[in-house]
């Protein structure tokens, strides 16, 4: 429960939620048309491999221009929105860095034995 000194737009939050899931919406439709449209197997492996790049940059810039929206609201949902997207971006970096590093050790393991 909230307190009664914590302003909160529902509406905002509601309208945040429903666009997010418009965009998903939109994006898996795309994703599942467009192969399907592509003609030769090199455009449909082209779009196949960047295709996440670009989901990638459009949640961002969602989450940017929903974190200003919500702000506008209520500092304290931008600042948990703000938080949570740290969180998840420091997770995934972690994820990739250590595949990555672990990549570079394995690689001189293997040329050490041969």
């Amino acid at each position: 429960m909230l307190p009664n000194n914590i302003p909160f737009s529902a509406k905002a939050f509601l309208s945040v939620v429903v666009a997010a899931f418009f965009l998903w919406l939109i994006l898996r439709i795309i994703k599942h048309l467009v192969p399907n449209m592509l003609k030769r197997s090199s455009q449909k492996a082209g779009f196949l491999r960047y295709y996440p790049v670009v989901e990638i940059i459009i949640g961002v810039i969602f989450l940017t221009y929903a974190i200003d929206y919500l702000s506008n609201s209520n500092p304290m949902i931008a600042f948990g929105l703000f938080l949570i997207a740290l969180v998840i971006a420091l997770w995934i970096s972690w994820y990739y860095s250590k595949r990555y590093f672990l990549g570079i050790i394995s690689w001189h393991y293997v040329q050490a034995t041969w």
